[in-house]
């Protein structure tokens, strides 16, 4: 034991270290001097390791103590350590993943604290987005709530990115297909990003020891999508045939959900390349999201011709700005003019329609007619309707109804055809108010029978025996009537035919010169062949359709020049050559002739017409004037006694005779419009129900006054047929104060039946005054009536000089309307004076009556325009400075002298006829005095 004991002490003083060197320990205290502590308090990355080691300056010890102790966590290591062969006491930590605080207690004195702080790799501590929208959908910038990096957005949106991080070096905007840099200032890091596709997108930070961000959060850019501009026509919407005259209506609607950049009507015509289209800019000023466009289109300005189509559809686009393009069409619509041929087929169509449907009423007329017979006859005897008689009846009503019907649906081909004839161009003034005067006159006859032959059964519900018996007699007395209407009706429609087909080539030559005239101004040579060609196939169609039209009719001239430079523009056609710009100048020429040459034809057709039909009229007012002058010495004679009352009663019922086959004339009269002759027709109802009237009278009393009253009759029937006459002869000319120049017209006719009644009058009065009669004027009753009759008729006759004046005075000037109005306040005087008529009378109806006439003449004077007259002949008959009426017709000769003069004056040819009229109005005047002046005798 004590050897081992000497062995130890020896190695405490001979092994390292050297127990002496720690013999002090006990009473020393050591400073951060006497040791190194590594590695003091540092920032290491994460996973990096650190070596924590205490190295003694000068003094040894055996050991020392380390305590590490958690930052974020109560939990502490305390480790003794042994020095290594050069003292230094060390421990190596690897794989940092927290920070920790460590110390070290070296010979029973711990030194301070010091602290590894781990670096963990970057990370997003804030993230801000603010949105610049492109400019083509006109949105504001806006700023997103902090941390929101989802987002909608339209393509081209700017992306403004704004984030924060802890000691960033770098960072990174990535997305699946580009990564942007970002600007580092401070710990804050900023970039930008355009919005093209759908993708997604996440940051990289770098911060300043080097460490790249890990498990970063991903964000989402979702593209909104631009739907396509979609635009329609509302208006028409649908194909349509047109008027090459006519302007139509478009309505373009467009709309898009961002808003609407341009807005284009393309068109093309046929027979240009599909893709060689016009365009129509109606684009808005600014972008909207809805465009609606009202356009009026003037199709006569694209030179079309007839059978062109023309193709058009709507093109918009939207404000989108990447390929490809943002583009809507609308369907392809087309507006097509018909060809000529097209044209006058439904045209004939039309008119078809319309005879069918009068010749119809016409032939179901003998159906009614019939059953009204049936009836009648199976109701003799009967004091109520038996079943079969209602049923019968029922059948009359149904007949009557589909006869209405007819009627208006020939009234609604009528209108529809001369609506489209005008459209189309193809239609004179003089063809269409003839067509019109048709029109009306059906109206009429509809008008009128509907108040009473179609209401007469209508209205019977449940009629007694009684009432079905008055009611079917009156249809029955009325259908005579209205059977010659409808055909004098049907017998005009159908003369209208070849003036409508004449007015209608008139009217397509002229058309095809207009054509002719563009296509020369026309720069596309192959248009020029295609189009040329196809107006020679129509000047050939329309050759055909002449020689179809009348076998009798001549030629054109201008088909000599048209066929000349037919042949040699066919020709150049033929080796695919355009025809020079002065043949197609020739050409739209001769066709321009032709044009007016077909019209010609038309007018002289109807002029021969007008011409035979008014030689006729004359006639019949000749033999109107004779018959009454033959009234006129019968009347003398039974005043005179010179006749008994059988010779008389035989006269009567002669005169009668004549006033019905003069009547019986009128069928002859096919150019008369239906209203003037159911007028004509009227006033010879008039004539013969008057002279009837006489007839039955002279049972009666001595017929004095019906006699009277039957001259004043055929007297104004007379004078009706002359201004008939002069309506005619008129026709075509200005119609500026014509309805107040017609409406005198008419009334001069009824003043000069009123002056013949008065002079009747006064010379009953004289005669009775010369017998000693008692009673006023010494003519009885019938004298009193017959001066009542007169006075009542001048009376009216002021009423519609007063209505005259106020319908028509605006347009006939204010010279006119006073005339007229002067007038007026005359007739009323005279018709004062009829109170206690005198002879003095006469002369002021005379008077009168001439100033009416000077009036009408004037007027039409006036209506010209022409205030210069040269002529001694015009201002004769024009002048109001004229003595009194019948100084200047005192004689035939003066008279027509003075008629030969003025007819070869110096005046304008439409003079003429107006000439015409006055003499003729002053002829009938020469006779009533030349009558006069036989019964004063």
């Amino acid at each position: 034991f004590p050897g081992l004991l000497i062995l130890w002490l020896i190695s405490l003083f001979f092994l390292t270290p050297s127990i002496l060197e720690y013999y002090k320990a006990p009473v020393s205290v050591f400073s951060n001097r006497d040791v190194i502590i590594s590695p003091g308090s540092i920032t290491v990355v994460k996973n990096a390791s650190v070596n924590l080691s205490l190295k003694p300056v000068s003094s040894r010890f055996p050991s020392c103590y380390l305590e590490i102790s958690s930052l974020t966590e109560t939990k502490r290591t305390r480790r003794l350590l042994r020095p290594d062969t050069s003292g230094l006491f060390t421990v190596p930590i690897d794989s940092l993943k927290e920070s920790f605080s460590y110390q070290f207690s070296f010979g029973g004195n711990p030194f301070k604290p010091e602290t590894i702080t781990v670096q963990l790799p970057p990370v997003l501590h804030s993230l801000n987005l603010r949105l610049k929208p492109p400019e083509y959908i006109g949105d504001s910038i806006r700023t997103l709530p902090d941390g929101q990096g989802d987002i909608k957005v339209y393509s081209g949106t700017e992306i403004e990115f704004s984030l924060q991080s802890e000691k960033l070096s770098s960072a990174w905007f990535i997305s699946a297909s580009d990564s942007i840099a970002l600007d580092i200032t401070g710990n804050r890091a900023k970039g930008k990003y355009t919005a093209i596709k759908n993708t997604a997108y996440t940051f990289s930070l770098c911060d300043i020891y080097g460490q790249y961000s890990d498990s970063l959060p991903s964000f989402h850019i979702d593209i909104i999508p631009d739907e396509p501009p979609v635009v329609n026509f509302l208006k028409p919407g649908t194909n349509r045939e047109v008027s090459l005259a006519m302007v139509e209506t478009l309505w373009v609607e467009g709309i898009d959900d961002l808003g609407v950049k341009s807005l284009k009507v393309k068109y093309r015509k046929s027979g240009q390349s599909p893709k060689d289209f016009s365009i129509w800019d109606i684009s808005p000023a600014k972008l909207t999201p809805s465009v609606q466009k009202e356009l009026f289109w003037n199709l006569n300005k694209l030179k079309m011709y007839p059978g062109d189509t023309l193709f058009y559809f709507a093109e918009i686009r939207d404000s989108w700005p990447y390929k490809p393009s943002h583009i809507g069409t609308s369907d392809t619509f087309w507006f097509r003019v018909p060809s000529f041929a097209e044209i006058r087929k439904r045209v004939a169509e039309q008119d078809k329609y319309a005879e069918e449907n009068v010749e119809n009423v016409l032939k179901n007329q003998d159906n009614i007619e019939d059953m009204l017979k049936t009836l009648l006859k199976s109701g003799k005897g009967n004091k109520e309707l038996n079943w079969d008689q209602k049923q019968l009846l029922e059948n009359i009503k149904e007949a009557v109804q589909a006869q209405a019907d007819s009627l208006q649906n020939a009234i609604e081909s009528l209108r529809k055809n001369v609506e489209h004839l005008k459209q189309e161009g193809m239609l004179g003034d003089e063809t269409a108010r003839k067509m019109q005067d048709v029109q009306k006159a059906l109206e009429e006859l509809i008008k009128q029978y509907g108040d009473s032959l179609f209401a007469q059964l209508k209205d019977l519900q449940q009629p007694t025996f009684d009432e079905m018996l008055e009611a079917v007699k009156k249809v029955e007395e009325m259908l005579p009537e209205l059977n010659q209407r409808l055909q004098t009706t049907l017998q005009f429609l159908k003369m209208l035919k070849k003036d409508k087909e004449f007015a209608a080539l008139a009217m397509k030559a002229q058309k095809m010169a207009q054509q002719q005239a563009q296509l020369a101004d026309e720069q596309s040579k192959q248009r020029i062949i295609d189009q040329q060609q196809k107006l020679l196939n129509n000047i050939d169609d329309l050759k055909k359709e002449m020689s179809q039209l009348d076998d009798a009719i001549s030629q054109p001239e201008a088909f000599d020049k048209i066929n000349s430079l037919q042949k040699s523009m066919q020709s150049k056609l033929s080796n695919n050559q355009r025809p020079s710009s002065e043949e197609m100048n020739q050409m739209s020429g001769s066709l321009l002739s032709l044009s007016q040459q077909l019209r010609d034809m038309m007018s002289s057709t109807k002029a021969q017409k007008l011409q035979a039909e008014n030689k006729l009229l004359l006639q019949m007012a000749h033999d109107l004037l004779n018959i009454a002058d033959w009234q006129n010495n019968t009347l003398t004679e039974l005043e005179q006694s010179k006749s008994d009352i059988r010779d008389i009663a035989i006269t009567q019922q002669s005169i009668r005779e004549a006033i019905k086959k003069i009547q019986a004339k009128t069928d002859s009269l096919k150019v008369m419009p239906p209203i003037i002759k159911q007028k004509l027709q009227e006033g010879f109802a008039t004539a013969l129900q008057t002279q009837q009237d006489a007839i039955q009278s002279l049972g009666e009393t001595a017929g004095t006054g019906f006699m009277q009253h039957s001259e004043a009759s055929i007297n104004s029937l007379a004078n009706t047929v002359l201004s008939i006459t002069s309506g005619m002869q008129l026709q075509g000319q200005s119609q500026a104060g014509g309805g107040m120049m017609d409406g005198l017209r008419k009334l001069s006719g009824k003043q000069a039946s009123i002056n013949a009644a008065t002079s009747e009058l006064l010379r009953s009065m004289m005669q009775g005054k010369n017998s000693g009669s008692g009673n006023q004027a010494g003519v009885g009753k019938e004298g009193e009536a017959a001066r009542k009759a007169a006075q009542d008729a001048q009376n009216a006759l002021a009423d519609e000089l007063k209505k005259l004046a106020q319908k028509f005075g605006k347009d006939a000037g204010e010279e006119t309307t006073k005339r007229v109005e002067s007038l007026e306040q005359e007739a009323r005087r005279l018709a004062a004076m009829l109170d206690n008529p005198q002879q003095e009378i006469q002369d002021r109806q005379d008077r009168f009556l001439s100033r009416m006439l000077q009036a009408t003449l004037s007027m039409h004077k006036q209506d010209e325009g022409k205030d210069d007259r040269k002529s001694k002949a015009a201002e004769t008959v024009f002048s109001e400075q004229q003595g009194k009426p019948g100084s200047i017709i005192d004689n035939p000769d003066s008279f027509h002298l003075l008629r030969r003069k003025a007819l070869q004056g110096n005046y304008p040819p439409a003079y003429r006829s107006a000439i015409s009229a006055y003499f003729d109005s002053l002829g009938v005047l020469f006779l009533k005095r030349k009558q006069d002046a036989k019964s004063q005798q």
